[in-house]
């Protein structure tokens, strides 16, 4: 035993630098080799002009294949990247967008190699705008002997969708509002339905 401690205690310190040293050298080697790997991304769509909407389907993640050093990409995850797909030169009708590898945003020291699918095609329709009457949403009956008049305000709003989607439209109603048993004049500040489609309230979406 005595043998075996004296070995081992035998220039020691030498011993633990040479053993530091070829775990900082290979820790460097192995990170600092190069690499690739594939990242799946959300695809934002930034910069859709005025007054025009999307009015086809658009995949809603992109793959992105990048390249760096292996310590590096062991750091890196999905919400380091950001893909935007910019619609400022797009104009009404059906339009074709390239998304470049150097478009997308990648921390320093990663280098985009491949984005999948790099080229979309995107329908841009104009947008037309309608007022339409708010109609409340009334649940349960008043108390005996009483009877419901309903005033809602502003009893119109504004929606802007597609033509073809609002053409359908004819009211606007309001989540449902209880009036089971009152037997007194109330009054309450209720959010309006979400619209189906392509149609969407321009401006507050609660009315009293």
């Amino acid at each position: 035993m005595a043998r075996i401690r004296d070995a081992l205690l035998k220039d020691f310190w030498i011993k633990a630098f040479s053993l530091v040293f070829a775990v900082f050298l290979w820790i460097s080697i192995v990170g600092g080799e190069s690499a690739e790997e594939l990242y799946v991304v959300p695809l934002h769509i930034v910069h859709v002009p005025e007054n025009m909407m999307i009015s086809n389907d658009v995949v809603d993640y992109v793959n992105v294949r990048v390249r760096g050093q292996r310590g590096v990409l062991n750091a890196l995850n999905a919400k380091q990247i950001r893909a935007d797909l910019d619609l400022s030169s797009a104009r009404e009708g059906e339009n074709t967008v390239t998304l470049f590898p150097e478009e997308i945003q990648v921390p320093e020291g990663v280098t985009v190699v491949r984005v999948t699918p790099s080229q979309f095609t995107i329908r841009l329709s104009r947008l037309a705008e309608r007022r339409l009457p708010v109609e409340a949403t009334l649940v349960g009956a008043p108390a005996p002997g009483y009877e419901r008049s309903v005033t809602v305000t502003p009893s119109e709003v504004t929606v802007l969708g597609l033509e073809e989607a609002l053409r359908s439209l004819r009211r606007v109603e309001t989540e449902p509002v209880d009036s089971f048993g009152k037997d007194r004049s109330f009054s309450v500040d209720v959010r309006l339905k979400p619209l189906n489609g392509h149609v969407y309230l321009k401006g507050p979406s609660t009315v009293s």
